[in-house]
């Protein structure tokens, strides 16, 4: 960590945290790249390097007392109090309510998604119904060229005609519907695919 953060510190007293979080490199456009992170700590090469920030999500630990049984809200106090502004350490962001608008401004900036969290939540390792994560989801249109025999996959490509490989998850109900369209179909097989005269339109997540 001392590559990360030199020689400062950015906790305020000198005791032990233990902290959840996340590291990130963020990119031209200043937006969080998991590329960038890989290929940071891969490198052995004495070039500059790209900065990380470690950003804080919670507090599990704090001056040698567990924290994990306190409510969210009051672990983000607890939190607010343990760190000083660091270059390379921050707070995640957060707000109480407008839960819509706030995701509407993540979109816009074309980010992950957001995590809604209830307030009187304690800390939990595995998943919990407390903390609900909304994606921003990607999607595109493309081409459905043929499926895999044998274990489920559809072969798509692009409208120019590259390759984009396998599609392995599908609703249940457009999967049922695909394979109706498909036996409609003249088709071309070799040993392990089905390959459609026409290939299908689709949107791809």
């Amino acid at each position: 960590m001392y590559s990360v953060f030199n020689s400062s510190n950015p906790l305020k007293h000198n005791h032990i945290y233990s902290l959840d979080g996340e590291l990130i490199v963020l990119n031209d456009d200043g937006q969080p790249d998991f590329e960038l992170v890989m290929s940071r700590f891969r490198s052995y090469k004495p070039t500059p390097l790209p900065p990380v920030q470690f950003v804080v999500f919670d507090i599990i630990n704090h001056k040698h007392t567990w924290t994990t049984s306190l409510p969210l809200i009051q672990r983000k106090e607890v939190l607010s109090k343990a760190l000083r502004p660091h270059q390379n350490m921050t707070k995640i962001k957060w707000l109480q309510g407008n839960a819509e608008a706030y995701f509407s401004a993540v979109c816009k900036k074309d980010l992950e998604g957001i995590v809604i969290k209830n307030p009187t939540s304690t800390y939990k390792v595995n998943r919990t119904s407390d903390w609900f994560k909304i994606i921003n989801y990607k999607y595109t249109d493309g081409l459905i060229t043929g499926y895999r025999k044998g274990e489920f996959g559809l072969v798509l490509e692009s409208f120019e005609g590259e390759t984009w490989g396998i599609m392995e998850h599908m609703p249940t109900k457009a999967r049922r519907e695909f394979y109706e369209i498909a036996r409609r179909q003249h088709v071309s097989d070799s040993k392990k695919y089905v390959f459609l005269e026409t290939s299908l339109p689709c949107k791809i997540r």
